[in-house]
Parts: C-alpha cells; sequence; structure tokens
C-alpha cells in the first residue's frame, strides 16, 4: 500500500509489502510518482500483475464484500461508534455466525478495521486483510490505515462540496451590495 498526495500523485509513504513486491528502498521513492519509478507505466503492466497474484491464489474480494447487509457486523459497528479500531489477530477465533463465514470465504486470517468520522458522523471504515497468514499490525501500519481512512473523507467531503456549491444559487450583485451597506 502506498499514500499518495493529492492531485500530484507523489508517494508520501509506503508499507513495507510495497517495498518488498516493487524492490525499493523507501528514501529511493519518497516524494517521487508513481510515473518518475514508471510503476504500472501501461494496463499490461498492471494486467500483469494482478494475474501474477491470481495465479498465487489471491483473489479480489471487493466485489464480494458489496451490498451486505451491516447486520451482521454489529460488534464492528458498536466498537467504530466508540471510536475504536477492530482488529482480530485469528479470524478463526471469532464467534460462529455470518461476519467469520464471510472472512473465512475470502481465506482472511487477521484483520485490521478502522472508522471513518466526518464531523461527528460515522461515515464507514477500511480494513487490512491478510490472507496467507495471521498477522500482528504494528503501529506504523496501524497510523497509516488511520491516515488512509481520513484522506478518503477528505475526498468525500471535498466532492460533496463542490456539489453544494454547483447546486447553490448565485448571490446578485444588488442583493450583495444591500446587505454589505446594512452591515
Amino acid at each position: 500500500m502506498a499514500l499518495y498526495t493529492f492531485p500530484e500523485g507523489l508517494i508520501m509513504d509506503v508499507n513495507d509489502a510495497f517495498l518488498k513486491v516493487f524492490g525499493f528502498k523507501r528514501d529511493d521513492i519518497t516524494g517521487k510518482s508513481i510515473t518518475d519509478l514508471k510503476i504500472f507505466s501501461d494496463s499490461k503492466t498492471l494486467y500483469m500483475m494482478v494475474n501474477e497474484l491470481k495465479s498465487k491464489g489471491i483473489t479480489l474480494e471487493i466485489d464480494n464484500l458489496q451490498d451486505q447487509s451491516n447486520e451482521h457486523i454489529h460488534e464492528w459497528i458498536e466498537a467504530h461508534l466508540e471510536h475504536r479500531e477492530v482488529y482480530t489477530y485469528d479470524v478463526s477465533t471469532l464467534p460462529e455466525g455470518l461476519l467469520k463465514t464471510i472472512l473465512e470465504k475470502q481465506n482472511i486470517k487477521s484483520v485490521l478495521i478502522i472508522p471513518m468520522w466526518s464531523g461527528k458522523e460515522l461515515i464507514g471504515f477500511v480494513g487490512f486483510e491478510f490472507v496467507k497468514r495471521n498477522h500482528s499490525y504494528s503501529e506504523r501500519e496501524k497510523q497509516i490505515l488511520s491516515i488512509f481512512a481520513e484522506l478518503l473523507v477528505n475526498v468525500q467531503n471535498q466532492v460533496n462540496n463542490r456539489k453544494m456549491l454547483r447546486l447553490a444559487k448565485p448571490i446578485q450583485c444588488d442583493k450583495l451590495e444591500k446587505v454589505c451597506i446594512n452591515i
């Protein structure tokens, strides 16, 4: 995973897995863009990488997670409402139920879930999942995921603000002048 600046696309930080997969040292890539490093310079490269992951038994599960009911994650939601992360080192130790079934179906061994807050509203969550082995998440990994959650919230807020600005009726100059005169 990598964190980028927006809209410049400069790398702010990466996790160890990113460094291992691409063969870089952290100091060599911080402040550079994916284009500068020639990562995914064309869609063929990305396609080949996705196929390599699939050949190793790693699947893209995002489609399986869409449109799921929140009933089976009520413990997660309760924890998030208390501003707490959710961490499970070993999914097999979860109580029997739909959540455990969904996670095990995806071969998830360990999971870390961070809430996404916009002001005082819980709007979602993001997570890291390990599928090859159980994993103890480091404070750095938790910080990176928290920053990522904040970035997603900020982007969503920016999109919402731009929509509201487009929908807002422009103020007529004469009305503005009257308000200014009355002040």
